[in-house]
């Protein structure tokens, strides 16, 4: 059961920053590179680029207009300028900022254009409560997510010219005015409970719908998380009674995957061109959320380092202490004298003296206040450092252990953080991939930052967090480039024939998204942050999706409840043959699960325990959520929590080796089927372009030449040509295309040559064919030029040539090399041909000598025919035989429309009741009497006198209309009114019709008839007795080493078509 939820949005005012979407020339790349090679002069750069100096100067030019470059007016010496040395792209003259207004909406952390909004929520639609979570602003928002989304939406407004791109979005004064009337756009969804967690989710529910997966996964867990912490209120008792079992979660990128799998492999209709477009649609809805989550997992990158003991941790803190210039976030739920020490110790007083914003964030852990000591120490830093301490007065509903360094460095722990006893609880390391001040924040700092912001019980304080858009020094946004999201499209003006390379093309994007998706744990780690009721299905989520492994570390089952429906699922994972281990202390004899004992290694009873983390495959979780225990009471529930989720292999490897788990190495993402549809894109893009092609009446050539010449790789979109039923044409010009490049492969000239060879044999051109093949060295994987130039006489007989030898040469080819028996066989078809049909005896010789390479009932043709006709004088009359056919056939036609202008006038006559009134009986009398106009037709029709058929078709009337009415004026009668008697009028002119064209036919001529010899004779009659073994022996030869056999037998079939008539 769906719904629609109508969402608050706040009006925004965002500085916009726009610059060239196209940089300079590719030319003035060029120069630029040049002079960085110390090329400095206008001439040293003209012979660099073996360019005239002129042009070399008007590049010049144009790069010191712009600033790019410096010229040394007395030397003539070039170089770069400072701006041409810095990457930052808003120092471009063209860029310029703009100011303007957007809808933001909190939960789901989406930018809409202001039309979007209504101003009230429809009545019919449930209204999200205004204050969900008041707690999120703007500065929440990744910079990269909101300069996407702004991008988006002026594309869509078009309200930019296509050459603009924005740089960089920052809020302009307040950003959000919080004070101004809300506007609420609406999103159509399902309800339903997780089975594993008993949360709340919601997801789209119109598959029209544009939102990405990422943001209704956000709105879905902040819409779960104010059902949890508010549920008595109205909005919760009314989301949670539309809840439903039956809806299908979010699905995840293998599920997506395998979604495209089904569709790509599930029939359709080759005819119903609609059904091809629901497809597409079902596709690409799947396609966009893989890329989506891509996308987002593209911006999660970060350097992440596993700390398993005491030491390092102190190292990592004492790092991200001396890391922070501006602000230290420090998040301990129990804080006492010693994290103080501890923070001491690891420098936070130098911190401090460099004038670094300290806030504490504390939590409710034992009575809720903090201890004396630490309220001292407090004391002292206030006083010491005034202005610089920023502690809220009552505790934080938190749980969660962590330290921030400005926006740049993160240490979270599962617990104990600030415990400076030797402990192997376990912490991640979070920071920048790259030093430096153009470094980009790791996302999952940010996200840090802001949960911070949020979770401060003194809202306040919490706005003296500083966000990453508030905090100095901030690194510009690089502008970055998202993922390829053009689909493979339906071609326009689409035909069957183009639906399988359709369907290729996105076998070929599905494998890309595949392997994009199977590198996400290679490289640099992807760190995700979850919060709260994130982490549980997160949890539930790595459990049942795991295939290689599955650890589980939890510190705290020896106190609390445990998780039974988890166990019960790492139970089924190891019946399926998944590694799982558990590590952990042992739990109370009497709520001891016995599933908990079923897990091979059970729990670790001895040694210290291991913190809070979950490996399964390539994923690390890790914080201080405990994955298999339930909270003890509901206050316990209501502090909020942090994991990190880490996707990398490395990190995977190293946190399994350290809790003692060892799988099999590989990827979750299985290989997909159809990995060799490489370039099945490409070729669906060219056929199509071709089409338009020849639509426009454009020079096919010249479109080629544009679409291949740069192709990486124009093999693969060759091969996806071949295997689909495009024109041979089309394929043929573009082999042909390809073949002119200089950095052709020998090994892939040779295999296209052939198949060029073949398409030329198919369309008969056999000459061509012996040309091109004689273009390409002899080899084993190459066709033999030698059976190329004897098959030419198929076409053209005889052969102004010697065929020794040819003949020669295919005898002493290397018989082991693959194409040369079948070779062999389409030389003596040649020479076959050369003998027969164009009188040439010296082709006898050789037809001997390859004879024995021809399929039996061949090898007994060409013995017969050798010995028939020995030293051959003149060539088979096929042609002559071929023409009297013909004649035979245009007889008959001829005959066959006489007999039907005989029916038609026999049924003319007969209609004697036609006419009832006396001009119409008069008319009937005269046209019907023995010299009236239809008695002579059917007279002529039922004759077979020439001479007579074509006297009365020279008399019959060209307009039958006047000839009636003067018959029937000249019988002195009134004229009949031919506007009732139409149907008898068009079948009379039928009539005359077919009888003119009848007389029109071709008729046969008068020469002798063709002489034929006693061995002609005799020919005829053994290929008459022979003709289906020669066909059916001919067919069932190597392609195309079949067409030259084939073709000679219908050279010949005149012959076998006259001894047919002649028995």
């Amino acid at each position: 059961m769906s719904l629609e939820l109508s969402l608050p949005c706040r009006v925004i005012t965002l500085n916009v920053q726009l610059g060239p979407a196209k940089g300079g020339t590719t030319l003035e790349a060029l120069v630029s590179e040049a002079i960085k090679l110390q090329h400095d002069t206008t001439r040293s750069l003209a012979d660099f680029f073996a360019i005239p100096e002129p042009v070399i100067g008007d590049v010049v030019h144009s790069l010191w207009n712009g600033g790019w470059i410096w010229i040394d007016f007395d030397t003539g010496r070039i170089g770069l300028t400072e701006r041409e040395r810095s990457v930052d792209p808003a120092s471009d003259p063209g860029a310029r900022t703009e100011r303007r207004e957007y809808l933001y909406e909190p939960l789901s952390q989406l930018v809409f254009s202001q039309r979007e909004g209504t101003r009230r929520p429809h009545r019919d639609q449930l209204e999200v409560p205004a204050d969900a979570e008041v707690s999120l602003t703007l500065a929440d928002t990744a910079p990269a997510e909101l300069r996407g989304a702004v991008q988006r939406l002026m594309l869509e407004e078009q309200r930019t010219a296509s050459d603009s791109v924005v740089l960089s979005v920052l809020p302009a004064g307040l950003g959000e005015r919080q004070d101004a009337s809300l506007r609420w756009v609406s999103l159509k969804v399902g309800v339903a409970t997780n089975e594993n967690t008993g949360r709340l989710f919601v997801q789209a529910a119109d598959p029209t719908s544009t939102w990405p997966v990422q943001a209704v996964a956000r709105l879905s867990n902040r819409l779960a998380d104010y059902v949890e912490r508010w549920p008595q209120s109205r909005f919760s008792n009314q989301l949670r009674s539309r809840a439903t079992e039956q809806l299908e979660r979010f699905p995840g990128v293998q599920s997506l995957l395998g979604r495209l799998t089904e569709d790509l492999e599930r029939p359709v209709k080759q005819d119903k061109i609609a059904s091809w477009r629901d497809r597409q649609n079902s596709l690409a809805a799947s396609a966009r959320s893989i890329s989506q989550h891509l996308d987002t997992l593209s911006r999660l990158r970060a350097r992440a380092d596993l700390l398993t003991n005491s030491p390092a941790r102190l190292a990592a803190l004492r790092a991200v202490i001396g890391q922070a210039k501006q602000q230290l976030v420090v998040v301990c739920p129990a804080v006492r004298a010693a994290s103080l020490r501890m923070l001491i110790d690891s420098g936070v007083e130098r911190a401090l003296d460099r004038n670094v914003q300290l806030v504490l964030l504390w939590g409710p852990a034992g009575k809720g206040t903090l201890p004396a000591p630490v309220v001292a120490q407090l004391t002292a830093w206030r006083s010491r450092f005034p202005g610089q301490l920023t502690v809220p007065e009552s505790a934080a509903q938190i749980s969660a252990n962590l330290v921030i360094a400005d926006n740049q460095a993160a240490l979270v722990g599962s617990d104990g953080l600030l415990d400076s006893r030797d402990s192997a609880l376990a912490a991640a390391w979070i920071r920048a991939t790259e030093a430096g001040r153009a470094t980009r924040p790791p996302q999952a700092v940010l996200e840090l930052l802001a949960w911070a912001r949020s979770r401060c019980p003194d809202w306040v304080l919490g706005r003296t967090i500083l966000t990453a858009a508030e905090l100095a020094d901030r690194p510009r946004d690089a502008v970055t480039v998202s993922r390829d999201l053009s689909f493979p499209a339906i071609p326009e003006n689409a035909d069957a024939a183009l639906m399988p390379m359709w369907r290729n093309s996105w076998v070929e994007y599905r494998n890309m998204l595949a392997e994009a998706v199977r590198a996400v744990p290679e490289g640099q780690p992807v760190v995700e942050l979850l919060m709260d009721g994130e982490i549980a299905e997160a949890v539930a989520d790595a459990v049942s999706e795991s295939t290689r492994r599955l650890a589980i570390a939890d510190d705290s089952t020896d106190a609390l409840p445990l998780r039974n429906k988890l166990l019960a699922d790492m139970d089924d994972k190891r019946l399926q043959g998944v590694t799982v281990r558990v590590d952990c202390p042992p739990p109370p004899e009497d709520s001891a699960d016995p599933l908990f004992h079923r897990i091979p290694n059970g729990f670790r009873a001895p040694g210290p325990p291991r913190g809070r983390v979950v490996v399964a495959d390539d994923q690390v979780i890790l914080g201080s959520a405990r994955p298999l225990t339930a909270p003890l009471h509901a206050g316990a529930a209501r502090r909020s929590q942090i994991v990190l989720r880490i996707h990398s292999r490395t990190l995977s490897d190293e946190v399994a080796d350290w809790l003692g788990v060892f799988a099999p190495s590989g990827s979750t993402v299985p290989d997909q089927a159809g990995a060799g549809h490489r370039g099945a894109g490409d070729a669906l893009t060219l056929a199509q372009g071709a089409q338009l092609a020849r639509r426009d009446r454009l020079p096919l050539d010249a479109y080629l030449h544009r679409a291949l010449d740069n192709n990486e790789d124009p093999w693969s979109v060759m091969e996806r040509l071949q295997e689909t039923s495009v024109d041979p044409r089309l394929l043929a010009s573009a082999i042909a295309t390809v073949l002119q490049r200089p950095d052709t492969s020998e090994r892939q000239s040779t295999k296209w040559t052939n198949w060029l060879v073949g398409h030329l044999w198919e369309r008969g051109s056999y000459v061509s064919a012996a040309l091109l093949g004689a273009s390409v060295p002899d080899g084993p994987d190459s066709m033999p030029a030698a059976a190329c130039l004897l098959a030419a006489a198929i076409e053209h007989a005889p052969l102004q040539m010697d065929p020794d030898p040819a003949t020669i040469e295919l005898v002493e080819r290397n018989a082991e090399w693959a194409h040369t028996a079948p070779g062999r066989s389409a030389g003596a078809a040649g020479l076959l041909a050369d003998y027969l049909l164009g009188g040439h005896a010296a082709a006898a010789d050789g037809i001997g000598l390859l004879a024995t390479s021809l399929p039996p009932t061949w090898r007994d043709l060409a013995s017969t025919v050798v010995r028939l006709y020995g030293e051959i004088e003149s060539p088979l009359p096929v042609v002559d035989v071929a023409s009297l056919l013909d004649q035979n056939t245009g007889i008959a036609a001829r005959r066959a429309q006489w007999e039907a202008v005989a029916t038609e006038t026999e049924k003319l006559i007969a209609l004697h009741t036609r006419f009832t009134f006396r001009s119409g009986k008069v008319l009937y009398r005269r046209i019907t009497a023995k010299d009236g106009v239809l008695t002579r037709l059917l007279s002529a029709a039922t004759s077979d006198d020439a001479q007579l058929r074509r006297t009365v078709v020279a008399e019959l009337p060209k307009k039958v209309t006047p000839y009636f009415d003067e018959i029937v004026t000249r019988e002195g009668e009134t004229t009949i009114f031919w506007g009732r008697h139409r149907s008898f009028l068009e079948k009379v002119e039928q009539v005359f019709r077919a009888a003119r064209a009848a007389e029109a036919a071709y008729a046969p001529s008068a020469d002798e008839p063709i002489p034929l010899r006693p061995a002609d004779l005799a020919a005829a009659r053994w290929l008459s007795e022979a003709w289906d073994g020669l066909r059916s022996q001919a067919e069932s030869m190597p392609a195309p080493y079949h067409l030259p056999l084939l073709a000679l037998s219908d050279r010949l079939r005149p012959l076998v078509a006259w001894q047919e008539t002649q028995s």
